[in-house]
């Protein structure tokens, strides 16, 4: 049985190059499978492994980049290896959508915290 799991993290990164041949030796070397997206504003993944391998590779990604709890997670179990193999990838954006804002046009009064976001998402007419 295969562990599948799911995450994410808005956060400020740096060392993406380093952090990422990081996270990649340490995949290969445990043996899990999936994708790992780092970028500047965050990291976003999914990736599927022994459960006790899983484990070690959250503890190791958040050490890495210094994260408590991850914004969002989630976890299923596979009865096969649902993934071809590891790959670490940096891009631009966690959640590509080539958004760019100035600061006139940034609204700083709409900021919603995770909870409210989450919930926003949950309403019919969003």
């Amino acid at each position: 049985m295969f562990e599948v799991f799911g995450f994410y993290k808005f956060k400020k990164l740096i060392s993406l190059k380093k952090n990422k041949l990081l996270i990649q030796d340490f995949l290969i070397k445990k043996g899990i499978r999936g994708t790992v997206i780092i970028a500047k504003e965050g990291l976003n993944g999914t990736i599927s492994g022994k459960t006790k391998d899983i484990r070690d590779a959250i503890n190791k990604i958040k050490k890495i980049f210094s994260i408590k709890e991850f914004d969002n997670s989630n976890t299923s179990k596979s009865k096969f290896q649902p993934f071809h193999k590891p790959k670490v990838k940096i891009k631009k954006e966690v959640v590509p959508m080539s958004l760019t804002l100035n600061s006139k046009e940034r609204n700083l009064n709409t900021h919603l915290n995770p909870k409210e976001w989450n919930k926003l998402l949950k309403k019919k007419d969003t």
